[in-house]
């Protein structure tokens, strides 16, 4: 099996931190393409009957804004050449494990890198996407401490 496309979901945890040194580490071994992918969920977006053009339009807003948060995230935590090295944007989906299955789907991913330790409050209770990831995706997931 051949990789050329890696997927970090990105949270900002130290564990998606440690993720994304392995996946930059593949990415030299493997001479693979990062995909770096925070995804988001449309908290406070809502729109009636007749605004899917204004609610889409929020939705982009969300994601570009989102974005931007990352690629100032990944280069204070690595070096400003981070962004030539990877392709970092935001997914605006409901639940965080949909938004990773739907990207892996839609661009043809050959393996996902991701912390095993996010930031959501509930996942002790709810259980870890890292997790739910594992169960959903058909292709090599590696979770990293």
């Amino acid at each position: 099996m051949e990789i050329k496309k890696i997927m970090v979901p990105y949270d900002g945890s130290e564990s998606a931190l440690n993720a994304m040194e392995y996946a930059l580490y593949l990415r030299e071994a493997l001479n693979a393409t990062v995909d770096v992918v925070s995804v988001v969920p449309p908290k406070g977006i809502e729109a009636g009957v007749g605004e899917l053009a204004a609610y889409e339009n929020a939705l982009n807003d969300l994601a570009a804004g989102t974005e931007e948060l990352l690629k100032e995230h990944l280069v204070t935590a690595f070096d400003t050449d981070i962004l030539q090295k990877v392709n970092a944007q935001a997914v605006v989906d409901k639940a965080t494990v949909e938004g990773i299955r739907r990207y892996v789907g839609e661009n043809d991913v050959d393996l996902v890198i991701m912390g095993r330790r996010g930031v959501g409050a509930l996942r002790a209770v709810l259980g870890s996407v890292s997790t739910a990831v594992l169960r959903e995706l058909d292709i090599p997931v590696l979770t990293v401490k």
